[in-house]
């Protein structure tokens, strides 16, 4: 066997092993989804160190809700993280931190998948002043 035919079938074995081995699975939670008021759109992406943690940026906004997120202090709302850390925490849930740019509040939180379009996301300051709301998948 000559040099040039056993690194052709090594490359052939490395190149069936790369074609064989499945692509990680993205998160069902991974996409575009909007607010209630349909004034925010978040954009939900793997982030972070750990394999599986999802964060959500806002990637537009309404200029009303632009307005609010500065007056409250919270600064530019399109590229803020309004979820951030969401590690899986059992089937179709996640727990991480809430940011509520509007009043520039950061309290822990959770996202719960309902079906492939819809999420109920909620947090909770204090540990008693809990806000729910349902989002919807734009894309």
């Amino acid at each position: 066997m000559t040099m040039g035919s056993a690194m052709k079938k090594y490359l052939i074995a490395t190149a069936s092993l790369v074609l064989a081995t499945p692509a990680l699975a993205a998160s069902p939670l991974e996409g575009h989804w909007t607010n209630p008021q349909e004034n925010i759109v978040v954009h939900i992406a793997p982030c972070g160190p750990l394999a599986g943690t999802l964060c959500g940026r806002a990637i537009s906004g309404s200029p009303r809700a632009r307005a609010k997120a500065i007056r409250s202090g919270a600064g530019n709302l399109i590229g803020a993280s309004l979820m951030q850390d969401l590690v899986p925490s059992g089937a179709g849930l996640w727990k991480g931190s809430m940011f509520v740019p509007d009043r520039n509040i950061h309290a822990p939180g959770k996202v719960q998948m309902i079906d492939a379009n819809r999420i109920n996301v909620s947090g909770c300051l204090w540990g008693f002043l809990c806000k729910s709301q349902m989002w919807k998948r734009v894309r």
